[in-house]
Parts: C-alpha cells; sequence; structure tokens
C-alpha cells in the first residue's frame, strides 16, 4: 500500500477534480429543469445560467492566473456561486416579467427593471460578501483563502449577472408570471392538502 502526504494530496485532488466534474454539470442539469418549470420557457432558463457560468469563468479565471488552487473548503465555491446567481438572476427577470405590462418597449421594461434590481442585488451581494469576508478574520490559512476567493467570486459574479441580463432581457420572452402563479398556487395547494 502507498501511503504518505505525498499519496494523499494526489488521492485528494482527484476527488476534487471528480466532484467539480460531476456536480456542476448536474447543478446545471436540474438549475435548467427547475427554471423551465418556474419560468415555462427556455430562454428563461438558458439566460440566467448563462449569466451565472460567466460569472463562473471570470472568478475561475482570475484564480488561475493569479496561481490560487482550490482546496477541501474552497471546493464548494463553484457550487456556491451558482446557487448565489442563479437566485439573483431568477429574481431579474421575475421583475423583468412584472415591467413588461406597463412599459411600451422591452427596453424601457429593462430600463424600469434594472433601476430597481441592480441595487437590489447589490444589497443582498453585499450581505454575503460581508459574511464571508469576516471569515478573513480567521487564524486558518484555508479559511482566509476561501474567504477572500468568495469574496472575489460574489463581486465578478455581480458584474456578469448584471451585464449578462441587461443585454439579454430585451430578447428574452418573459414569462407569463400573473397565469404561471395563479395555476401553480392552485396546484400547490391541492397538492400539499
Amino acid at each position: 500500500y502507498l501511503t504518505g502526504q505525498a499519496v494523499l494530496r494526489v488521492d485528494i485532488v482527484k476527488n476534487l477534480q471528480t466532484d467539480q466534474h460531476s456536480l456542476i454539470p448536474l447543478a446545471g442539469v436540474l438549475y435548467f429543469i427547475a427554471l423551465f418549470l418556474a419560468h415555462r420557457r427556455i430562454s428563461g432558463s438558458v439566460v440566467p445560467l448563462l449569466a451565472v457560468g460567466i460569472g463562473l469563468a471570470w472568478a475561475l479565471g482570475l484564480f488561475a492566473v493569479t496561481g490560487q488552487s482550490f482546496n477541501l473548503i474552497s471546493n464548494v465555491l463553484p457550487m456556491l456561486l451558482m446557487v448565489l446567481g442563479v437566485n439573483n438572476s431568477v429574481h431579474i427577470i421575475h421583475r423583468f416579467a412584472e415591467e413588461i405590462p406597463h412599459a411600451s418597449t422591452r427596453r424601457e421594461a429593462v430600463i424600469n427593471t434594472m433601476r430597481h434590481m441592480v441595487v437590489a442585488c447589490f444589497l443582498t451581494f453585499v450581505t454575503t460578501v460581508t459574511g464571508f469576508a469576516s471569515l478573513a478574520t480567521t487564524n486558518s490559512e484555508i479559511i482566509q483563502s476561501f474567504a477572500w476567493q468568495s469574496v472575489l467570486g460574489l463581486i465578478l459574479l455581480y458584474f456578469a449577472i448584471i451585464v449578462t441580463l441587461t443585454a439579454a432581457l430585451p430578447w428574452l420572452a418573459p414569462p407569463r408570471v400573473d397565469i404561471l402563479n395563479e395555476n401553480r398556487s392552485v396546484r400547490s395547494r391541492r397538492w400539499l392538502s
């Protein structure tokens, strides 16, 4: 049997890579299905995942350029960023669906949506960034590294979501929130009872 720190390190790295190669695509598929069920549109499923994918690519690219690596703790970062990014994207898309009936053009609806949601999403990201930045006060270098990677990843994710959705919303067929919510609430109540 092979033992020692080098063998353990190689085994851990292989397991981390396997996790990343299987969990991120699986999460993408599950998010696509959930977003499709929520929006009833392919575009409403693809655009949030595209925005989050761009943010993840920026973050991982920055980590590669600066020589930062993943460890046992920071291995969860891509999945964490995906969860936080999709959440904010869904809020923006639903606000866009609410603005469409009140706007004369799609461009006006996008402007009204982003006027409200840029600040709202910024506040959610700031609170999350503050929470992760507080981890940098620990004595553990691994947790400090995770804290700064999370902060940088969230900042890049915020800008990717805002830029991507602002560019994509004029072309996006908005979900019909009023009809879907009424039908879903009735179906949900029946199912729960």
